[in-house]
């Protein structure tokens, strides 16, 4: 849940959060209303209430109050605006961190699980861009950004909003980082990415490896499904093991951030391998238009608990998979 200032809470009132509750600048929220993002029959759908709103009655999924009174939200914000994309286990915390270091940066990783829901909409095109352009305008714009030089947020989610983000803040930077694709997998993989689970297909027993950790039923729910975002077919989709949909997946989702940061001025967006990001922290900076910092390094975070599994656990078959998804992006991200 993301609350504004100035909020009033007159409680004896539930909230479900579980998708995402934004809450905008000088909000009233009366007794007994009750906001909650999962239904049974739609499921769940994330709620931006915009600021100045007064609250009385009950608040459903997917609800969307515009803006009563003014705020200062992103549209509005003076200083260099910042959107980390990658694939996700690619040190998407790790550069969140570097900045927030920064005494004038404030950088936030996975901010917003509205994006999560969306993300999967506009992928499946069961919303257009224009609405989302729309919902983004609107979860940007209803909280006022406090002072700093820099606002930044990583998230693999705002991969699909490259280009709309761009247009809606035409000032904002972007920056791509990248991991070479053995070591994302060896790490996603076992995670329990694209588990058979959850899709709510049945347990692959050709499957390479048992995984070791369970993601959240949130993030699995919203994980990307190359069926429906018309990538491939549904049933070519399921017959798949969780090895090769972690492999398309890391393939696709790199393709796509390539794509839109090429409709996009050069100066507005730099590509960082997340190998080389210790020791290119003044190139971050400098691209960011601040000072550096020579005590300001960069340090792993959000470091895999389960146990992780090796290139040289990989039989033939794995690499095979690997090669017919990977190897065209690796050569155009120079992981040779």
């Amino acid at each position: 849940m993301i609350i504004g200032n100035n909020v009033l809470l007159k409680g004896k009132s539930s909230m479900n959060a579980f998708a995402g509750i934004s809450i905008g600048d000088n909000c009233i929220i009366e007794k007994n209303v009750n906001i909650n993002t999962y239904s049974s029959t739609n499921g769940y759908s994330p709620i931006v209430i915009g600021s100045g709103n007064i609250l009385t009655t009950d608040i459903n999924p997917g609800a969307i109050l515009p803006n009563i009174s003014e705020t200062n939200g992103l549209s509005d914000f003076d200083g260099e605006l910042l959107f980390v994309v990658s694939t996700g286990r690619s040190g998407s915390a790790s550069i969140s961190t570097l900045l927030s270091k920064h005494p004038d940066v404030k950088c936030s990783h996975e901010a917003f699980p509205h994006l999560h829901k969306w993300s999967c909409d506009l992928l499946s095109n069961t919303k257009t861009p224009d609405e989302m352009r729309y919902w983004l305008k609107a979860l940007y714009n209803s909280i006022t950004i406090n002072d700093c030089k820099v606002y930044g947020q990583s998230d693999q989610k705002l991969v699909p909003f490259i280009q709309a983000l761009s247009e809606i803040f035409p000032n904002s930077k972007f920056i791509w980082l990248t991991r070479n694709a053995v070591d994302f997998i060896n790490s996603s993989y076992p995670r329990g990415w694209f588990d058979n689970t959850e899709f709510g297909y049945p347990i692959n027993q050709n499957e390479y490896f048992t995984k070791n950790y369970q993601p959240s039923e949130f993030y699995s729910r919203f994980r990307f499904n190359g069926s429906l975002a018309g990538v491939v077919s549904e049933q070519v989709w399921k017959d798949m093991t969780a090895f090769e949909r972690n492999c398309l997946y890391w393939s696709y989702w790199n393709k796509l951030i390539e794509d839109q940061l090429n409709n996009i001025e050069g100066s507005r967006w730099i590509k960082l391998k997340i190998e080389d990001l210790n020791g290119s922290e003044n190139e971050v900076f400098d691209f960011l238009n601040l000072t550096s910092y020579a005590s300001i390094k960069a340090q792993k975070t959000n470091v895999a608990k389960q146990k992780k599994i090796s290139f040289s656990d990989w039989n033939e078959s794995m690499i095979s998979i690997y090669l017919k998804h990977c190897d065209y992006m690796m050569h155009r991200l120079n992981y040779d």
